[in-house]
């Protein structure tokens, strides 16, 4: 028998977890052991809808900075040890959620987990929000259609669908960034040489090139008997 003399929600949760851990599973057989984990499972989801929504809370308050944090993302990494991806996922679910209505009553009623959320959840950012408006799309409606595919459908099926989704509303596509391809590595030897290696697209090549060239123009001391290379 649980207790239910506690003085938050949040107290009666520690306690029922508690409780939880304390069972005895040697004695369980498989019918119990199944129906225990469809509940866990149901609760697990509910428990990430309302992590997340409180996530989204901290993050519109500022509660980070009571503590010494500049986001809600720091704050998990640094006072709960959460990766920069799984801290950067709930604030994404945060905001999902806070977006998408029907995705939030459902994960709120244990339906829909937090990886669902986390597929669904670019079609909540503002920028594809803002060409969903510019096409008259009707947001609510995607909304409870890709409510009902993360709550009925494999998984695989979601990402189809919200990829679908995302190509339809952005036919182009996203412009390629020139950045992508720039890499510069480093190896100091133990004499404290330096060698590099590098690839630049072409506007990073002329950079590259534009400022070496200064540097030369600018210390050509008379008498330099150095090669180009070596300048």
């Amino acid at each position: 028998m649980c207790s239910i003399d506690c003085a938050t929600p949040t107290a009666c949760l520690a306690g029922a977890l508690e409780a939880l851990a304390g069972e005895d599973l040697e004695q369980s057989f498989g019918p119990a052991v199944i129906e225990r984990t469809g509940s866990l499972v149901l609760a697990r989801n509910r428990l990430d809808a309302v992590l997340a929504r409180t996530v989204r809370e901290g993050e519109l308050t500022q509660a980070s900075e009571h503590d010494g944090k500049a986001s809600m993302s720091s704050w998990l990494r640094g006072h709960h040890r959460l990766s920069q991806g799984e801290a950067s996922r709930l604030v994404r679910n945060g905001r999902a959620l806070e977006q998408l209505p029907a995705l939030a009553a459902a994960a709120t009623a244990g339906a829909v987990t937090a990886e669902a959320v986390s597929v669904v959840a670019p079609v909540a950012s503002a920028e594809n929000l803002a060409r969903a408006e510019a096409q008259d799309v009707d947001v609510p409606a995607i909304d409870a259609a890709l409510t009902t595919v993360a709550s009925t459908r494999p998984h695989a099926e979601l990402r189809q669908v919200v990829g679908h989704y995302l190509a339809r509303l952005d036919p182009d596509g996203t412009e390629p960034d020139p950045t992508e391809k720039r890499s510069l590595s480093l190896s100091k030897r133990t004499d404290g040489s330096l060698s590099f290696h590098g690839t630049l697209d072409a506007i990073g090549g002329e950079k590259l090139q534009a400022a070496v060239e200064s540097i030369l123009q600018a210390s050509r001391p008379a008498g330099d008997t150095r090669t180009r290379a070596q300048q």
